[in-house]
Formats: C-alpha cells, sequence, structure tokens
C-alpha cells in the first residue's frame, strides 16, 4: 500500500507529528506492507531547520499526483487568519482535498485540514473561539459508531485549538459525530 503525508503542521510539532502519524500507520498496518512518501505544502510558514529538513526529506505536494496514494494523510496547520480561506496555503490545500476525493480511496485529515473538508465540501464555517481551547476533556461518545468500536461511553482526549464547528451544522450536513465533548 502507498500512504501520502502533508505535514502542515509548524515547526514547533513538525517532527513529533510526523513521528506519531507514521507510527500509527505502522501499529494499524498489521502485516502489510505500507510505503510512505512526505509532501509538503508552501505557504507554511517554516523556520530554517525545518524548510532544510523539508527540502531533503520531503516532495512538493504537487508530485501526489503522480501516483496516488491508497491512504492520503493530511495534517493540520497552525491557524493564523481569522477566516481560513485568507490562511497562504489555502489554494492549494483546498485543491489537494478535491484531487484527494476524486483520486484517492481513503483520506485521513486533522485539525484545521479536517475544518478546511468542511468549509470546500459543505460550506460548515470553522468558529473562532474567544479563548484557546487546551485540556484534556471528558468525550461522549456514540458506541454504536463504526470508528468507536471498543471505546467505553466516556473517555478523555486533548484539545489544543483556537477555532471549533459548529456541531448541528456538521449533523445538518450529514455526518455522524463519533465523540463529542
Amino acid at each position: 500500500m502507498n500512504c501520502a503525508f502533508v505535514n502542515n503542521m509548524p515547526d514547533s510539532a513538525f517532527d513529533a507529528t510526523e513521528r506519531q502519524f507514521l507510527e500509527l500507520v505502522h501499529r494499524g498496518s498489521g502485516s502489510a506492507t505500507i510505503e510512505v512518501h512526505r509532501y509538503a505544502i508552501d505557504g507554511v510558514p517554516r523556520g530554517e531547520r525545518v524548510a532544510k529538513r523539508i527540502a531533503e526529506e520531503y516532495s512538493p505536494y504537487e508530485e501526489i499526483r503522480s501516483q496516488a496514494p491508497d491512504l492520503l494523510l493530511i495534517t493540520g496547520a497552525n491557524p493564523v487568519e481569522p477566516q481560513i480561506e485568507k490562511e497562504l496555503f489555502w489554494d492549494d490545500l483546498a485543491d489537494l482535498l478535491i484531487w484527494g476525493t476524486e483520486n484517492v480511496h481513503s483520506m485521513l485529515l486533522s485539525c484545521l485540514t479536517a475544518h478546511a473538508a468542511l468549509t470546500v465540501f459543505d460550506g460548515i464555517e470553522r468558529e473562532n473561539l474567544s479563548q484557546k481551547c487546551t485540556g484534556v476533556f471528558a468525550q461522549e461518545v456514540d458506541t454504536t459508531h463504526p470508528l468507536a468500536a471498543g471505546l467505553a461511553q466516556e473517555v478523555s482526549l486533548p484539545h489544543s485549538r483556537w477555532n471549533t464547528v459548529d456541531r448541528e451544522a456538521v449533523r445538518a450536513a450529514g455526518y455522524r459525530i463519533a465523540l463529542a465533548v
């Protein structure tokens, strides 16, 4: 199997995010071999160290199109603009999401990228919080949801975010929520 990993996290979380996600891919693969290719989108501010690492170990995101992966994994990014469409990387990210839905079997989207997908495909805008939501919070689990199979009715998960989306708007768009604060 072939996995395209697009790491948009800020420099402070870039390496740790890569380790965490690729470890999850490795653990979840069982006996299957998964070949991971790493990509980066322009427009995400980078310092010298991470920019050098990207130049040496990552490919430009446009190269994903040369061989569609089985799995497209796109991390979030540090939000800078109040409106997601004003982020420097917005056009590339929106283009990649649209291309992914047409060419990739499965996509896993985290953080800001999940918000971007809701905006691109469903017109659901993220909402800015008055202060950063940071901590470990109890989540109600829909134990009938396939993604929540085997979980207790309540789990605690960390959150660190400046934005949210309206739960009822997500449901109205046809999504089923597996975990909710």
